[in-house]
């Protein structure tokens, strides 16, 4: 574990990852090592660092991800080509979890294709999109909100 109660440095914590996706013993080191790129490193310590989820979290998406042959960003922008449904259906199917799908089709798809457009798309798919990055939110958000009432009720027991 990374030092517990200091602030962790992005190499130590890509390195704590590397090491628990490595003791998971899915993959053989050398394959490990050749596809441990820098935008599943960025995607692991972004995880961590901008949405504060949890180390197993980063694994299981790092892992996922490996599985899907998603190493680049643009392999993850390909995931589906756009359509939500399918990238979360593709990725949850390799053990990513359903909430990362989410952050990661906001993050490197949705943005991605609202970027992409040059004014031709028209109001209706400016307002699609928008329409679609709040239910996102919302979906993300009670989510979020279940789990702590789980949470809540678990300790009372």
């Amino acid at each position: 574990m990374p030092n517990v109660g200091c602030k962790t440095t992005t190499d130590e914590y890509l390195d704590f990852i590397s090491a628990k996706i490595k003791l998971k013993g899915v993959f053989e080191d050398a394959e490990f090592n050749e596809v441990w790129s820098d935008s599943l490193k960025e995607v692991a310590w972004w995880l961590k660092d901008s949405m504060k989820k949890k180390d197993s979290n980063a694994v299981k998406t790092v892992v996922g991800l490996i599985k899907y042959d998603a190493i680049a960003k643009e392999d993850l922008q390909n995931v589906g080509r756009g359509d939500y449904v399918v990238f979360e259906k593709d990725l949850s199917a390799k053990g990513v979890p359903d909430a990362i799908c989410d952050l990661l089709f906001q993050k490197h798809v949705a943005i991605k294709k609202s970027n992409a457009r040059n004014g031709s798309g028209g109001s209706i798919e400016n307002s699609m999109h928008k329409t679609f990055n709040l239910l996102l939110i919302v979906k993300m958000e009670s989510t979020s909100m279940l789990h702590k009432l789980i949470g809540t009720i678990r300790r009372r027991k």
